[in-house]
């Protein structure tokens, strides 16, 4: 019987270039404008997704990767920016929950009434569920995977199992960064989890984000150093091996 792969997903080159090369050699196919890069973790086939950045980009990919493999689960990594001191560049956040950020309605203000982010609401996204139409603002990798990945040993720094914020902008305000704290709970924020755990929930396919910090705004020196990728890619590749060798048994 053929082997079903594992996928893992990343935006940008500086997070999926150290697993393109450790799983290659690679097949690499591209639908529209997103590359898939199939190769090997040891003895189990791997497809290796390059969504681009944003929500739109990584929902896109996800449903082809899921029609086109049909994979045992899916996990979406990249680089995330911190919500609060507590959490430095290098640290991982596992994302036991990941919380849409952007989906928001504003409160009602005049004209040069200027803006009030503590009134904005945040309504989710739509999903269909037995026929239902239901609104989710929260968003669970699968339990499963969480427990692996927290089993797996990390030394570049803290191993965290949290809340993160997915949406499509970049928080560089310390007042906004504070008050998605205060709403989400969340441990940092970027751009793709929450897009890529709707669409695997929607096809009954079993996913895990996972972020390693780059930087954090609200502490003077840690700006974005795009070179922590390749440790957050490491320990995603750990993490993979033990999804794979409790897939075996």
């Amino acid at each position: 019987m053929k082997k079903r792969p594992i996928v893992i997903l990343g935006a940008m080159d500086v997070e999926i270039n150290y697993l393109i090369d450790t799983i290659g050699p690679c097949r690499k196919e591209e639908i529209g404008m997103w590359r898939f890069y199939e190769g090997n973790i040891g003895d189990w086939p791997a497809v290796v997704v390059e969504t681009l950045m944003g929500s739109v980009n990584a929902a896109v990919p996800t449903a082809f990767a899921i029609q086109k493999y049909d994979p045992i689960c899916l996990i979406t990594q990249g680089t995330a920016g911190a919500h609060h001191v507590d959490i430095h560049s290098r640290d991982i956040v596992i994302g036991e929950t990941v919380a849409q950020s952007d989906f928001r309605e504003t409160g009602t203000r005049p004209e040069g009434g200027g803006s009030d982010v503590s009134k904005w609401q945040y309504p989710g996204s739509e999903f269909l569920e037995e026929g239902r139409h239901v609104m989710r603002t929260r968003l669970r990798s699968d339990p499963s995977l969480v427990r692996l990945a927290q089993n797996v040993p990390y030394k570049n720094g803290h191993l965290v199992t949290g809340i993160i914020a997915s949406g499509d902008m970049w928080n560089r305000e310390a007042d906004v960064i504070h008050e998605y704290r205060q709403r989400f709970g969340s441990e940092c924020e970027e751009m793709e989890s929450f897009a890529v755990l709707q669409v695997a929930k929607a096809f009954g396919v079993p996913a895990l984000a996972i972020r390693i910090i780059s930087n954090n705004e609200l502490i003077p020196g840690e700006e974005y150093d795009r070179d922590i990728g390749v440790l957050g890619q490491q320990y995603v590749l750990d993490v993979a091996r033990a999804i794979i060798e409790e897939h075996k048994k």
